[in-house]
């Protein structure tokens, strides 16, 4: 059997510099926890070194574009990584908060230098495409060493993480008329990975993803399309609850946010950290300790603490307060709500005049915000360099498609 590549056509059309700049963005949003995590700050900085060769010499490509339609984002972006500057003067750790600075700085200018919305679509296919290897590989590692592995991605919980955005995508085309078996088996694989990994916030999304897009799709199939893939995926669980402990181990874990006990137990002990990170705050009200020195500064002050020195707070909105204050805290947090808010009604303005192609962007642009949003209740990503990456990614998409819709592209 033949295997066609729909994406692939598309990207040998491409110029040099926007194959460097989707490839790029494929390593920086699946580096997982690999040595290429360490690689991402400076991979974003080649895109936007790429970017803005390509803006000033125009003979090296047509597919950069410059954001013309929401300069609010980008001001709050860029305010926040102003403040981070003036925050490193007096931060707890101020070559910590400074080097964050830096890489604001640079999710900002990833907000004004946008590509086309074809070239997001051709990166959005290839997440998907590289998400098939990635889910094959963490359940084969899994299979073989007996014990919960990332494969490719590197841990068990970067492979959490990946494969549950791995399932909108999967969701998104499945409803949207695209090969409607592969992609259901898609999203099963890509579900039974991040069920595999035992993360219960990744697991949550995965599923909400699925009763989103039946919500919001205008397929006339809808109904039984969701009947199809929800009785599979009642069949496979059955299944794998009786092969993978891992999955074993969720349903107890997931069972115990719902029962009575010891609060401690049922968050991961993130509880205590989040109690910390409120008596932070309420000593540092107006501008925090300084951005991500969470770990520092309890590792200073809180030692009786098992995790204090060890880790951040699990949760970015308690990590803004006690790090950032109310200051820091209002604008990041007016960032995240109004990127949604714009995208979901940009989105119902132009949705009828929109083409599959932007319909598609769009809708992983929104999926992926929302995502984010949720998992910060119990995530760090505002921090690793990978996860707000692809963040930034999805609005900047948003941007694009709505910026083509106005038909306001330089």
């Amino acid at each position: 059997m033949k295997i066609r590549l729909r994406w692939w056509p598309q990207f040998k059309k491409l110029n040099l510099t926007t194959k460097i700049l989707v490839i790029l963005t494929l390593l920086c949003t699946f580096c997982g926890n690999t040595p290429i995590l360490g690689y991402v700050t400076n991979m974003m900085l080649i895109m936007v070194l790429v970017m803005c060769s390509t803006c000033i010499f125009k003979r090296l490509g047509k597919d950069i574009v410059v954001n013309r339609t929401n300069r609010i984002l980008v001001g709050l972006l860029g305010a926040f990584s102003i403040f981070l500057i003036f925050q490193s003067y007096f931060s707890f750790n101020k070559g910590l908060t400074l080097i964050y600075a830096r890489r604001y700085c640079i999710y900002t200018i990833l907000l004004i230098l946008l590509t086309r919305v074809k070239v997001y679509d051709i990166i959005i296919s290839l997440f998907k495409g590289y998400s098939w290897i990635a889910a094959l590989s963490g359940l084969l590692m899994t299979i073989l060493t007996g014990k919960k592995s990332g494969g490719l991605l590197g841990d068990y919980q970067a492979v959490g993480m990946m494969m549950s955005i791995a399932c909108i995508i999967f969701v998104i085309d499945y409803f949207e008329n695209r090969k409607n078996f592969v992609n259901m088996i898609g999203y099963l694989l890509s579900l039974t990975c991040v069920f595999v990994s035992g993360k219960r916030t990744f697991s949550l999304l995965a599923i909400l993803c699925l009763v989103g897009m039946y919500m919001i799709t205008s397929d006339r199939h809808k109904t039984l399309k969701a009947a199809k893939i929800a009785a599979v995926l009642a069949a496979s669980l059955l299944i794998l609850y009786n092969v993978f402990p891992p999955i074993r181990e969720l349903v107890t874990r997931t069972v115990q946010l719902n029962a009575g006990g010891d609060e401690f137990t049922r968050t991961s002990g993130r509880s205590g950290m989040w109690k910390v990170a409120m008596n932070i705050f309420l000593s540092h009200k107006l501008f925090g300790t300084g951005f991500a020195t969470f770990a520092v500064y309890t590792g200073s002050f809180y030692r009786s603490e098992l995790w204090a020195g060890k880790y951040l707070t699990h949760n970015i909105y308690y990590g803004l307060l006690s790090e950032t204050g109310l200051v820091g805290t209002l604008i990041l947090v007016s960032f995240f709500f109004y990127a949604l808010i714009w995208s979901c009604v940009e989105y119902l303005k132009y949705r009828k005049q929109l083409d599959s192609t932007s319909v598609r962007v769009s809708l992983y642009a929104i999926f992926v915000q929302i995502w984010f949003v949720i998992y910060g209740y119990s995530g760090n990503g505002i921090y690793d360099a990978n996860e707000f990456f692809f963040y930034i990614m999805a609005i900047a998409m948003m941007i694009a498609v709505v910026q083509e819709s106005k038909n306001l592209t330089c």
